[in-house]
This record gives structure tokens, C-alpha cells and sequence, in this order.
């Protein structure tokens, strides 16, 4: 479905946002599950290995799966690298409740995430979390004793990241239920439960080191904003990172009235000319500062995304938008 063209052919004007910036193509299962490709990976990856736990494990020689990939300090110091991955990944055989709120989490926030932020930044940023706790808990044990000799394991720290990063990303509410939830309430609950559950039944000192550090480096994140990808070009391997429902385009101009509405430089234009009714010099002054803005806007359209766009962002558009009708009516 094509978003509007600048004009329709009755000649009535129509608003920056239904011009021909981008196509929203009807969304299929095939296209959102592509653009949400990391986080059902990482909840495909969860649920599998819990499953392989539960159905691989001998109550007589216990959970032999764990053992060999949970964090051991004095394992790791052997050698057993894998433990400092393999770790995130691994739970208890009764931690049915906790293994799906975790995937509940990473499905309804860190999908929002993967929009925002694209699917390569987003694989970047968990691989980068996994390794600053692995490396903390290490580094920790190492030089304070703490949790040496206390094996840890578990997707808390990956759950707590990505929350805090959601945060960053809606910061207002959450539909749930048909209720409005301010974002923040609803993390701090899920949060609490996550980390109840994973202390339920058998105390584990992971939460103790992994979460604070995985909900500081998360936030660092999102105030820096570093492009991990980008620098490491891990976005390679990933494809394009633009979202597949938002593709962007240039339709062909049928005649100079149709280029004037259909272009992109026809829209900058169109915006720094000066109003009748507004003085040339504050007008021009106006118009490079709200072109400048409507730039960056539109970059993170084509880049991540309508959903991704801030409530400031979103009034952007709806002010260029008033603007160019009110010219085109000039």
C-alpha cells in the first residue's frame, strides 16, 4: 500500500507524511517475524535449550546440561570459555514460570527494540551485554572472591538490559489488557518477578552482579547511542538495516506538477520558501531549522521505522505537514 501521493488528482493538498517518502507495504507474519528476526531467534534459542534440559536431564544424575554450562570461576580459569556464553542461556529444570516470563519479555519489549534500533544493532547490543557481565562476574570473583565458589546462570541480565533499553525507546505507556500501563511500572513488575523467580527455591548470587550492570551498561547505551554495528560491521551480515515494511522510494514524476509533489528536494523547496504573511528573514530562519530536523526525521524513518519515532519527532512531521498545505494553498 502506498502511503498518498503529494496531491490527489481533485488537485486537494495533502501533508508531508502522506507523500511518497516511503511505501508501508500490508504487513504479513513473513515480514514481521523478518524484522523481528533477533528476538524470536533469542526466544527460539531460551525455550530450546530449557526443553533440551528438561528432556535430555536424569533426575538420578541431575541436570548434566547446567552443570556443563553454567558460570563456574574456577571452571572458566580452566579453561571452559563456553561457560561465559553458554551461561545466558541455561536455567533450572523447574524454572518453567521464569524461562516464560523471560521470553514474554524479550518478545513484547525487545521486539520494540529490534524495530527501533534495527536487527544487526540489536544482536550487537546483546552480544556486547553477554560479554560485560561474563567479563564483570570474572573480574569480580577474580579479585573480591565473590561468587567464586557459587555456580550462576541464567537470562536475567539479558531481560533487565533489554527493559531498561525499552524504556528508552517508549517512555510513556504500554498497552496491556486494554489498559494504558506507564512503561516504567511495568518494568519495574517485571522486573521484580523475574528476579523473585530467579531466587525462588534455591538462592542464586547472579543477580547480585549481572542485572545492576546489565541495567547501567543499557542505559550508557542509550544516552551514547553507539552504533556497535556500524563500527564493527556486524550491519554486513545482517543485510540492509532499514526494516522490510518501510521501503524507500521515488515514484516517477508524470508531469512538473507531479515532480514538484513527488520529489524530496520539491518538499525541502517548498518549505524554505517564506510565507506571504510571515516576515522573509524569520521565515527562512524558521524553515533551515525545521528542515534540519525534518531531515534527521525522516532518516530515522527510512532507518527504523514510523514506530520508532519520539512523541517530539512525530510533531515534526505534523508541523511540516501543516506548512506545506498551508503553502500549497498560497
Amino acid at each position: 500500500m502506498t502511503v498518498g501521493q503529494s496531491h490527489s488528482r481533485q488537485g486537494t493538498p495533502m501533508g508531508i507524511q502522506d507523500r511518497d517518502y516511503y511505501r508501508d507495504d500490508e504487513p504479513s507474519w513473513w515480514s514481521t517475524a523478518a524484522q523481528s528476526r533477533v528476538t524470536y531467534g533469542l526466544i527460539v534459542l531460551l525455550v530450546a535449550v530449557f526443553v533440551t534440559q528438561v528432556l535430555g536431564s536424569n533426575p538420578r544424575r541431575g541436570d548434566a546440561a547446567l552443570d556443563a554450562a553454567q558460570f563456574e570461576y574456577a571452571a572458566v580459569t580452566r579453561g571452559q570459555v563456553w561457560r561465559l556464553v553458554t551461561s545466558h542461556f541455561v536455567h533450572r529444570r523447574d524454572a518453567l514460570v521464569l524461562v516464560g516470563l523471560t521470553a514474554w519479555g524479550l518478545y513484547y519489549f525487545g521486539s520494540r527494540v529490534e524495530a527501533h534500533y534495527g536487527s544487526a544493532e540489536y544482536a550487537t547490543y546483546l552480544a556486547a551485554t553477554v560479554l560485560l557481565v561474563s567479563a564483570a562476574k570474572v573480574l569480580v570473583a577474580g579479585l573480591t572472591g565473590f561468587e567464586a565458589d557459587v555456580p550462576t546462570h541464567g537470562s536475567l541480565a539479558l531481560l533487565w538490559g533489554v527493559l531498561v533499553l525499552a524504556l528508552g525507546v517508549s517512555p510513556r505507556s504500554q498497552p496491556i489488557l486494554g489498559l494504558e500501563v506507564p512503561t516504567v511500572v511495568l518494568l519495574l513488575l517485571v522486573m521484580a518477578l523475574a528476579l523473585g523467580m530467579e531466587s525462588e527455591g534455591r538462592a542464586s548470587a547472579s543477580g547480585l552482579v549481572g542485572p545492576p550492570l546489565a541495567v547501567a551498561w543499557s542505559l550508557a547505551y542509550s544516552k551514547l547511542d553507539p552504533r556497535l554495528a556500524r563500527r564493527l560491521r556486524v550491519d554486513r551480515l545482517f543485510g540492509a538495516g532499514r526494516p522490510a515494511r518501510l521501503k524507500v522510494f521515488r515514484t516517477p514524476p508524470e508531469s512538473p506538477r507531479d515532480r514538484a509533489g513527488t520529489s524530496d528536494q520539491a518538499a525541502r523547496e517548498i518549505l524554505a520558501t517564506p510565507t506571504r504573511a510571515t516576515p522573509a528573514a524569520a521565515t527562512a530562519s524558521l524553515d533551515e531549522q525545521l528542515e534540519a530536523k525534518l531531515d534527521q526525521v525522516l532518516e530515522k524513518v527510512s532507518r527504523s521505522g514510523k514506530d520508532s519515532l519520539t512523541s517530539d519527532e512525530q510533531n515534526i512531521l505534523r508541523r511540516a505537514s501543516e506548512i506545506y498545505k498551508q503553502r500549497r494553498g498560497v
